[in-house]
């Protein structure tokens, strides 16, 4: 593991479609367990907007430690700002 590297990121083949990937971005989650946010790439796939988006919206809470996680009371894309859900 990296030091500051929150998100594992990998390339998958669809299991079940024949030549087709999909993104996967693995988080540690507030209760230490950990969870995959996915994309799929395929004829439709155009760049990696959706898929990064996904984790820039929660950079700070991605960065926080888990007791941090734990203790906050927001959603993970508001952590760390004044907004709230």
């Amino acid at each position: 593991m990296v030091v500051g590297i929150k998100v594992k990121v990998t390339v998958e083949p669809n299991p079940d479609f024949y030549n087709v990937f999909i993104l996967c971005g693995e988080y540690q989650c507030s209760d230490g367990t950990y969870s995959t946010w996915t994309e799929q790439i395929d004829r439709y796939y155009t760049d990696c907007d959706l898929f990064v988006g996904f984790f820039k919206q929660r950079a700070k809470w991605l960065m926080a430690t888990l007791e941090q996680k734990q203790a906050s009371d927001v959603h993970p894309a508001f952590y760390g700002t004044t907004e709230s859900c």
